[in-house]
């Protein structure tokens, strides 16, 4: 008798499930260094910002999950560069959003500018070094 465990992987899935696990994982390290600021620093550092630490936190953690399932899904796309840096852009667009959203800045002139130019650059550095880095442990 066979079980649902026993099922071979969908590749789709298996992707998302990898995706996530990695946006969760750098989330979880960001919010190990905020926390470790918190600890040291003080609110100093958030109040400046008008944000909390369970607002930053939480921004990781939402991040992570949502930018990790979109990588995941579209992880097929990044076997070349241009894909991957087009993967890294599309991921860093509600990263960024969020951010603009814990800063209450959502409203002000401009903040979709703000969005899309954080995605267009921290986008294509990431994706461009996971490229890198992925086509050098793939090379004999």
């Amino acid at each position: 008798m066979r079980h649902d465990t026993d099922r071979p992987s969908i590749p789709w899935m298996a992707n998302l499930r990898w995706g996530i696990g990695w946006g969760l994982a750098i989330a979880t390290l960001f919010s190990v260094y905020v926390a470790a600021l918190d600890a040291t620093r003080g609110s100093a550092p958030f109040d400046r910002l008008g944000v909390s630490l369970g607002a930053v936190v939480a921004l990781y953690m939402c991040g992570g999950f949502v930018s990790g399932a979109i990588v995941g899904a579209l992880r097929p796309f990044g076997a070349t560069r241009g894909g991957a840096i087009l993967v890294g852009i599309i991921a860093t667009l509600p990263v960024s959003a969020g951010a603009l959203f814990v800063l209450n800045d959502m409203a002000s002139k401009g903040s979709a500018i703000v969005i899309v130019g954080y995605a267009v650059l921290m986008g294509s550095f990431m994706g461009n070094w996971v490229w890198k880095r992925r086509s050098r442990v793939a090379a004999p």
